[in-house]
């Protein structure tokens, strides 16, 4: 298992900051919102989501269908920054490349405040923290125990050659019974020199509970989650792996 420190080249493809509401908002007051941040998101899309339904109680099955734009995607000009605004949901995610958890805490937390503000929302009932990394391994691999603290495993009387793999597990994160992680782990490509492979390490650590939107206690428990997020993260790689991203 790898020591916990600081890596100067960390592995990470996306980090996120997730906070869902209790109660929805209105489209109008996220429209508002991402005008208002114009000039620091310039680039924005409309969010959509369909629906369809069959009415099975007719005597000729009739099918329905409707759709509601749900939110606003928001690109930041100067910084890899993505935000969805959703009616029940805020999601801030830094794009590579990664700096530290710092840089994106900062800015959730402004557009958090000033999202609370305009919105009037006033509480949340899940809260998440979410790390994509990108873990490029050296080809060939005899066994990915020389990586991975959980790799996959093939039964004894089978081949042993693994050609890709996707494992993911939902484990408790803490003694609190609302406080979980997701982790998934898969080969996603091989990269195109064929010296290497991608294995994908998608951490994501949440908590369900109601708590007021604004104030300090939303970001105490980010930095909780934030700090166990990092323990599983050298939890499931051996040192070799890890010295790779020093």
């Amino acid at each position: 298992v790898a020591t916990q420190r600081h890596l100067k080249s960390a592995p990470v493809k996306e980090a996120l900051i997730d906070i869902q509401f209790e109660q929805p908002v209105a489209i109008e007051l996220i429209q508002e919102f991402a005008s208002s941040i114009a000039d620091r998101y310039p680039d924005n899309s409309d969010i959509w989501q369909s629906m369809v339904g069959i009415d099975l109680g007719a005597v000729e099955h009739k099918s329905h269908s409707s759709i509601d734009q749900l939110g606003k995607r928001l690109s930041s000009e100067k910084h890899p920054f993505v935000a969805q605004v959703r009616k029940n949901g805020f999601t801030l995610s830094r794009l590579q490349p990664y700096i530290d958890w710092g840089d994106l805490r900062a800015e959730a937390k402004l557009l958090w405040d000033k999202f609370v503000e305009q919105s009037h929302v006033e509480s949340v009932q899940r809260v998440a923290v979410r790390y994509i990394n990108e873990i490029k391994l050296p080809l060939p691999i005899n066994d990915f125990r020389d990586y991975l603290t959980c790799p996959p495993e093939v039964p004894t009387a089978l081949p042993q050659a693994i050609n890709g793999f996707m494992t993911r597990v939902v484990i408790p994160a803490s003694d609190d019974p609302n406080e979980l992680a997701i982790v998934t782990q898969a080969s996603e490509t091989v990269v195109a020199d064929q010296a290497s492979i991608v294995v994908v390490l998608d951490i994501d650590v949440f908590r369900t509970w109601s708590i007021p939107a604004s104030g300090d206690l939303i970001w105490a428990c980010l930095d909780t989650l934030r700090d166990k997020k990092n323990s599983m993260f050298f939890e499931h790689l051996q040192e070799k792996t890890v010295e790779m991203y020093e």
